[in-house]
């Protein structure tokens, strides 16, 4: 009968099943440093870098040019186009301009060609003011600078305009006048007064055109005072206490009228009628407000 070879057991003492701390020791360490190492050495951030910054190795790499730098004024804002000046109509392509202004009502008559205290106004504008601004295509309105005083006879019993003339008002040069004058009769010949409200018969009406020439500075047409335009008419004040002042707008008060004085309308400047108040002919400016024509 064989015999089986015998299996030795073999029990590790106490000292030889320990850990080798030291073993685990370098393995920790050098586990610890390729975790700190590795980014500087593949160029990577574990956090990132402050807004607005970069870091020193991308500054160095940036290529250096030879004109400083300027310096960022925190102050300082892109213009806009909603912040640039604009000039008036007409002034970029430098064209002529004309400026019509509010028009006065000289006198007015009945349909027996009576003349009457009391005037209203037509309106008449719509009609006017286009033509009017359109005389700038006129050949003599190139070079005008100033003002044309310009009336209209208006008949509505035959609905037309039955005369053009110039004022006496105008700043402009005699030739000038005329030619601006006879553009106007050509432009008014054939307009109906149709579709114009009115009260009365006949009126007699006056406007001011203001031309800047080409090229001219479209404030110098702001600034410029409105002229004096000559008138004839009465008119009665509403207000309690008119004052009557030495000039328009602004002017020393000479007198004080009543309610329901009349006074006869020489000119008109603006908003201010000249008006001649007593017997001895004295004449003031009175504003528009407190008459009534």
């Amino acid at each position: 009968m064989a015999t089986r070879p015998s299996q030795k057991i073999s029990v590790p003492s106490a000292e030889a099943d320990q850990p080798k701390l030291v073993q685990v020791g370098i393995i920790a360490v050098v586990c610890f440093a390729i975790g700190v190492l590795w980014p500087t050495l593949w160029g990577a951030s574990l956090v990132p870098s402050v807004p607005g910054t970069e870091t020193e190795e991308k500054q160095k790499a940036k290529p250096k040019s030879d004109a400083p730098e300027r310096p960022v004024d925190p102050t300082r804002e892109v213009p806009v186009a909603a912040n640039v000046p604009q000039l008036a109509v007409g002034a970029a392509n430098g064209s002529p301009r004309a400026e019509v202004q509010k028009a006065l009502v000289v006198n007015c008559r009945d349909d027996q060609d009576r003349r009457l205290e009391q005037c209203d106004e037509p309106a008449f504008d719509d009609v006017a003011k286009p033509k009017l601004e359109g005389l700038v295509a006129c050949s003599s309105a190139a070079n005008a600078a100033g003002s044309l005083s310009i009336g209209f006879d208006l008949d509505f019993t035959k609905q037309k305009v039955v005369k053009v003339s110039s004022g006496k008002s105008g700043t402009l040069d005699g030739a000038t006048t005329d030619a601006l004058v006879d553009c106007a009769k050509r432009e008014f010949s054939g307009v109906s007064l149709d579709s114009v409200a009115h009260t009365h018969a006949h009126y007699l009406m006056f406007y001011t055109v203001q031309f800047s020439p080409s090229g001219a500075p479209a404030a110098a047409l702001a600034d410029a005072p409105e002229p004096t335009v000559t008138a004839n008419g009465f008119a009665t004040v509403i207000w309690n206490s008119a004052r009557v002042r030495t000039q328009p707008d602004g002017g020393d008060v000479a007198e004080r009228l009543l309610y329901g004085t009349r006074v006869a309308v020489t000119g008109r400047q603006g908003d201010w009628y000249r008006v001649r108040y007593d017997a001895k002919g004295s004449e003031g400016w009175v504003h528009k407000n407190a008459l009534a024509l």
